[in-house]
């Protein structure tokens, strides 16, 4: 559902996120998937900022069609985050 590539550039962590038009062609519910995660991000950014690895450049992109409710894309996000290595205690 969610791809995450993570490189380190920078000292702050950066987001983008990429919606194309096989997911949807209408631009409101490619809009809708991109305020959802954009706000997840936010949510676990100030929870955890601590435990995030510094310098993180985070490209996540939206594979599949449909809309899955927004408890299951910050769900998802969360997995790929570990899967990822993103924290910096493993966890």
């Amino acid at each position: 559902m969610l791809r995450v590539l993570v490189t380190q550039a920078e000292p702050d962590i950066k987001i983008g996120i990429v919606v194309s038009k096989k997911v949807s062609k209408l631009a409101v519910s490619r809009n809708r998937f991109k305020r959802q995660l954009r706000a997840i991000f936010r949510q676990v950014l100030s929870q955890l900022r601590s435990q995030l690895k510094s310098g993180l450049q985070i490209v996540v992109t939206v594979t599949t069609q449909g809309q899955p409710n927004y408890q299951q894309l910050c769900d998802d996000l969360m997995i790929l985050l570990k899967k990822a290595k993103v924290w910096q205690n493993g966890s």
